[in-house]
């Protein structure tokens, strides 16, 4: 029973949210007129994905989420992952210098990677 319940946990499914990400730096702050901004810059935006229809778009900071403060992208990766398939979280994005609160639901991480829709708002 207990290795069961270990194989069980290991192959549980993980949250995802269908976006290519980076760290944003203190270098990418400044251009951007974003002094003292923490957070994730979204890249680009999968198709048909979580991301997508919650209204995620290229250029997007993350700087919260699900409530907690965002610093990298491996961060972001692990909380997302922490989180389970069918979560409606609260993801807290800079966009074009305005804070926007955005509510995906996380979807799981499809077997072969899709192409990146690159959106801008």
């Amino acid at each position: 029973p207990v290795v069961k319940q270990r194989a069980v946990a290991q192959t549980r499914a993980k949250g995802w949210l269908g976006v290519q990400i980076r760290t944003f730096t203190p270098e990418n702050a400044k251009v951007k007129g974003m002094l003292g901004v923490q957070g994730v810059s979204i890249l680009g935006v999968l198709n048909d994905y979580s991301a997508q229809t919650s209204g995620f778009a290229r250029g997007d900071v993350v700087t919260h989420f699900n409530g907690m403060a965002i610093h990298t992208a491996p961060q972001l990766k692990a909380r997302v992952a922490a989180h389970k398939p069918g979560m409606r979280v609260p993801v807290r994005v800079i966009r074009q210098g305005t804070p926007v609160t955005l509510y995906p639901t996380l979807g799981e991480a499809p077997a072969n990677m899709p192409a990146c829709k690159s959106r801008t708002r």
